[in-house]
């Protein structure tokens, strides 16, 4: 699990804390699956984007909006 300060700084720009908390329960689950794939899984992908997390990680140069 993320330690609070990580916690905090990922939903800074984040208004729906309780999806954040949704999808970093499901990273943390899932995350032996992830590293066997060598990728993250399209639904996971998906469950980022309904929580707004997608963009934050994504380069502006690709449409994202860059957040801490």
């Amino acid at each position: 699990m993320l330690d609070n300060s990580v916690k905090s700084a990922a939903t800074a720009g984040n208004p729906d804390e309780k999806a954040f908390d949704r999808v970093l329960e499901s990273v943390a689950r899932r995350r032996q699956e992830f590293e066997e794939k060598r990728h993250v899984t399209r639904d996971m992908i998906d469950e980022f984007k309904k929580a707004g997390l997608y963009r934050a990680s994504t380069p502006r140069r690709f449409g994202g909006e860059p957040l801490p």
